[in-house]
């Protein structure tokens, strides 16, 4: 894709390209190229950086199955490690329950965010206008999202205002269709 006149690229090439992500499923052999290419660490790689336990799995049926791609568990890439480790048990009040590495992630993010926010730190007055706080609105459709309201600012005209592209940017077609089904919004 190359820039126009302007420097600018096409809104309508960008959110084709969006659309045309969600139509395609990354297969094993992309993910193995893009460790090679983009360098990336395996999930246990990633969890020894961060001084957290391995991957393991009391299913022994997870176990072996996330072994068999990638003939020992260590060579296991880092993002369907993640989504592979087991989530927290649930109990009432819980909530969020994700898995541990992504759990100490959160944590750790909340944590820097509060101990680096100048605003926490010099006064408790929203830096924010009505106006500001306005902009910060989820797209109506959108299931409480801001992407696609990022989606509908940036690349304006380029989907209709009740793209499933747009408002469930992260679903495929059909599990797009399938929620907007299954919460009354599609026959």
């Amino acid at each position: 894709m190359e820039r126009g006149a302007d420097g600018r690229f096409d809104y309508v090439k960008l959110a084709d390209l969006i659309k045309d992500a969600r139509a395609k499923t990354i297969d094993v052999l992309q993910q193995i190229q893009a460790i090679e290419v983009f360098k990336l660490c395996t999930l246990n790689e990633f969890c020894a950086c961060l001084e957290l336990q391995k991957l393991e799995s009391s299913d022994p049926a997870v176990g072996k199955s996330s072994e068999l791609p990638h003939v020992h568990i260590d060579n296991l890439e880092l993002h369907p490690g993640l989504l592979a480790q087991e989530s927290k048990p649930t109990m009432p009040g819980s909530g969020l329950c994700p898995c541990q590495t992504i759990g100490r992630a959160i944590v750790d993010d909340a944590v820097s965010l509060i101990r680096t926010d100048s605003v926490l730190s010099m006064t408790s007055a929203s830096p924010h206008s009505p106006h500001g706080d306005e902009q910060l609105q989820s797209q109506g459709g959108a299931y409480n999202g801001i992407l696609s309201t990022l989606l509908f600012r940036v690349l304006p005209g380029a989907f209709i205002f009740n793209s499933n592209y747009a408002l469930l940017p992260f679903y495929t077609h059909a599990l797009a269709k399938q929620i907007l089904k299954d919460n009354g919004k599609l026959d």
